[in-house]
């Protein structure tokens, strides 16, 4: 199933590992002012594509900056949901300030 999200890029990490070329995406979320357990922000791994770290890499000096993005959401191992981003584009400043991580909390929260 696939998920249309608004995220906060912190940063990206790529690998090549025995030729496979994979990434990695950090967001943040902030956390919610109603649990008294969690202070500040909700940091959350995304993997992707080793294609969408060059795109982050582009906008280094703007982090932490937000995108619109697709996510893919699959079986994951332990029964858990995992999220692969397939897209991202840089969201433009648009007057107002977003939330952080997407209106999707449930579907952020849900990857690893």
């Amino acid at each position: 199933m696939k998920q249309q999200l608004t995220i906060t890029v912190l940063g990206a990490r790529r690998f090549d590992i025995d030729g496979n070329k994979i990434g990695q995406i950090f967001t943040m979320e902030t956390a919610d002012p109603d649990d008294k357990d969690r202070i500040g922000h909700d940091v959350m791994k995304w993997g992707c594509d080793h294609a969408l770290v060059e795109k982050v890499e582009q906008y280094e000096s703007e982090l932490p900056c937000e995108f619109d993005a697709e996510a893919l959401m699959k079986a994951g191992t332990g029964q858990k949901a995992q999220f692969k981003l397939l897209s991202l584009a840089k969201r433009q400043i648009s007057g107002g300030k977003s939330s952080g991580a997407g209106s999707d909390k449930s579907a952020a929260a849900a990857s690893q």
